[in-house]
Order: structure tokens, then C-alpha cells, then sequence
């Protein structure tokens, strides 16, 4: 019974790490194959969570009658170059400007490159999206709350789907192994 017990923990585990890679990487990966329809929202607010130091708008669009948020646009991920340096009358603002790749007008980048903190990309999107301003949204017909703003950016593969599912498989045969080499008592 107690080898039982030891093997739990990494079947357990395996099986986490397995629906993880499952929801966040392949079946976000999806998203664009399924989300097909396309309606217009409008952008009734900002996130309530910090996106790497900004807030996200937050959209709302109508499907059969049905109203629906989305949060969005997204973006497959956000570099930040910071400066810690001290020097007798210089300061971090006249060593680093604070900057950002994204644009108001203009194609989305799927990965934001920002200078400083999340300020100038903050600005860029609450003039790139004020409140009331219609956007894009594409849905799926089947389940309309699954939707994304404007474009996909899907989170990298190597991170969302491939290590989970990597990490999911070796602590399951990990569970397996100790189940097979400590046979019950």
C-alpha cells in the first residue's frame, strides 16, 4: 500500500501536467481553426489584471442576442529591457526611454518590445483602443464566448504545449517505473 502511495504523487502530477499542455497549448492553438465567425465589438473597459505592467481592453460584442466580453488583443508574449544603473548625476530616465513596438495605427505585433516599464505601452493601447471604439471579433459559431479581439497570437508552442506535455509523459512513466520495480507488498 505504501509503494502505492509513492507513485501517486507522480501520476498525479503527469496527468496535470498532460490537461495543461491540452487546454493551454494545443487546444489554444486551435483557436484560429474554430473561430471562424466575425462580429464587431466595442470596447467597454480595461482589464482588471496587469498584463506585463498594462491593462488590456476589455471588449464586449453581441452573437444571437447573446452579449459576451473578451479581453484582448493578446500577445504571444512581452520583453522588457530595464536599467539599474547609478551614476553621480545621471539618471535611469536619460539612460533608458521609455518605448514601445506597438503603434495606434498599424498591424498588431505578435510580441511587444518595450523600453522602460509598461507605461508607453499602456498610452499606446488606451489611444489604439478608448472606450467605445468598435473593434474585430472573431468567435466560434459553436461557442461564441470562445473568441479572441482582432487577431491570434497564440502563446509560444515550446512553453504551452511542448514542456507540460513533455514534463506530463516522464513523471507518469516516472509513476509507472516505481509501480513496476517496488511491486505491492
Amino acid at each position: 500500500m505504501v509503494n502505492v502511495l509513492c507513485a501517486v504523487p507522480f501520476l498525479l502530477l503527469g496527468a496535470v501536467c498532460l490537461l495543461v499542455a491540452y487546454l493551454v497549448g494545443y487546444r489554444a492553438a486551435q483557436k484560429p481553426k474554430i473561430c471562424t465567425s466575425q462580429t464587431v465589438g466595442r470596447v467597454t473597459g480595461r482589464s482588471s489584471v496587469t498584463y506585463d505592467d498594462f491593462h488590456l481592453p476589455v471588449v464586449t460584442y453581441t452573437v444571437d442576442g447573446t452579449d459576451y466580453t473578451v479581453t484582448g488583443p493578446r500577445f504571444g508574449g512581452v520583453t522588457t529591457v530595464t536599467a539599474s544603473i547609478t551614476a553621480p548625476g545621471v539618471t535611469i530616465d536619460q539612460l533608458i526611454k521609455s518605448g514601445t513596438n506597438l503603434t495606434v495605427d498599424g498591424a498588431l505585433p505578435r510580441y511587444i518590445h518595450q523600453k522602460g516599464d509598461g507605461k508607453a505601452t499602456e498610452e499606446v493601447l488606451e489611444a489604439r483602443y478608448p472606450v467605445g471604439k468598435e473593434v474585430p471579433v472573431f468567435y466560434d459559431p459553436a461557442k461564441p464566448k470562445r473568441a479572441f479581439v482582432e487577431r491570434y497570437a497564440p502563446l509560444p508552442q515550446l512553453f504551452s504545449l511542448w514542456m507540460p506535455a513533455v514534463l506530463g509523459i516522464l513523471c507518469i512513466a516516472g509513476g509507472v517505473l516505481f509501480l513496476v520495480l517496488h511491486p505491492f507488498a
